[in-house]
């Protein structure tokens, strides 16, 4: 009997932001930080000192788990934060799952979904 060996192809390429995606993020930052402001009294600006609020945001549950807009709206905050260590920036990835906004790290392969990563984190419990 033979074996038949199985190989994944990974595919992904990165490109730049488009208009629409830069618009689509901007809505998802105000609506975050709209709710910051209402809440705490917070500004976000794109900072690291954002996690904080971001932080307390997932402990008092400000969004439900099926709200995932909203959570995804809080990972393009994270990622604001993160990118503004001048490491990462935001690109387009086209990959296998489709196409979406990603921080990359520098000009390498590696990248980080910060849209899914508070909204998974929130789904499987772990926020709070």
């Amino acid at each position: 009997r033979k074996r038949s060996a199985r190989f994944v192809l990974e595919y992904w390429m990165f490109s730049e932001l488009l208009p629409d995606d830069v618009e689509q993020m901007e809505r998802q930052r105000k609506l975050v930080r709209v709710e910051a402001r209402a809440r705490y009294g917070a500004a976000l600006h794109g900072e690291p000192r954002d996690m904080q609020i971001l932080e307390r945001m997932l402990s008092d549950h400000v969004y439900a788990p099926e709200q995932r807009y909203e959570l995804q709206s809080m990972g393009v905050c994270f990622g604001d934060a993160l990118a503004s260590s001048g490491q990462f920036h935001w690109v387009i990835i086209d990959d296998e799952y489709g196409r979406d906004p990603t921080l990359r790290w520098k000009e390498t392969s590696l990248n980080v979904n910060a849209l899914t990563v508070i909204a998974k984190r929130v789904e499987r419990g772990e926020a709070g």
